[in-house]
C-alpha cells in the first residue's frame, strides 16, 4: 500500500484502459485520501469541453476528433498539475501519461505518478465490450501493441503497484 507523504500535493494514477484507475480513485478518495480532491480526467474533460449530446467520452471524441481530444486532455491536465493549489488525486486516461506529463511529474517532488500495472489480458477483458471506448474498435491485437508501446512510459512513473497488492481487486 502507498503511504501518503505530506509533501505530495498531486497524485496521478496512470495505466492502460481497463487497469482500474477510476476504481482506485474512488476507493482511495473515500477512505485513504480524504484530504485530496478526486478527479477522473475523462469526466473533467466532459464537464469542461463537452456539450449536452456528449453523454459519454466516446461520443465527445467522435465529435471533436482524437487529435483535438488529446490536445484538450493535455491542456486540462497541465492546468491541474501546474496551476491548481488544491491537493489532487487524478485518474488519467490511458494515453494521457506521455513524455511531457512524465517529465512534469518526475521533475516535481510534490507530484506522485503511480502506475497501476494491470496485465493486458485483464484490461482487455474489462474493456472489450465497452462501445464507449473508441480504441476497442482497433481489435485485440492492435490494442495489445498499444499496451506494449505505452508500458515504456508507464514504467517511468515514480511508483508502480500491481492490482493484486490492492484489497479491492475482487470488486473490479
Amino acid at each position: 500500500m502507498i503511504k501518503v507523504q505530506d509533501h505530495w500535493q498531486k497524485i496521478v494514477i496512470v495505466g492502460f484502459s481497463g487497469a482500474g484507475k477510476s476504481h482506485l480513485l474512488r476507493e482511495w478518495s473515500e477512505s485513504l485520501m480524504p484530504s485530496f480532491l478526486a478527479l477522473d480526467l475523462d469526466d473533467e474533460i466532459l464537464k469542461k469541453y463537452g456539450k449536452p449530446e456528449d453523454k459519454e467520452l466516446g461520443k465527445f471524441i467522435s465529435r471533436v476528433g482524437f487529435t483535438e481530444f488529446r490536445r484538450l486532455e493535455k491542456e486540462l491536465l497541465n492546468s491541474f498539475l501546474n496551476q491548481s493549489s488544491e491537493r489532487l488525486l487524478i485518474a488519467l486516461g490511458g494515453g494521457a501519461f506521455d513524455h511531457d506529463i512524465q517529465n512534469i511529474t518526475n521533475e516535481n517532488p510534490s507530484i506522485l505518478s503511480l502506475f497501476l500495472d494491470t496485465p493486458f489480458d485483464i484490461c482487455y477483458e474489462r474493456i472489450c465490450q465497452d462501445t464507449n471506448r473508441p480504441l476497442v474498435q482497433l481489435g485485440k491485437a492492435k490494442l495489445h501493441e498499444l499496451y506494449l508501446a505505452r508500458l515504456e512510459i508507464y514504467r517511468l512513473a515514480k511508483k508502480i503497484i500491481r492490482p493484486e497488492e490492492l484489497k479491492f481487486i475482487d470488486a473490479l
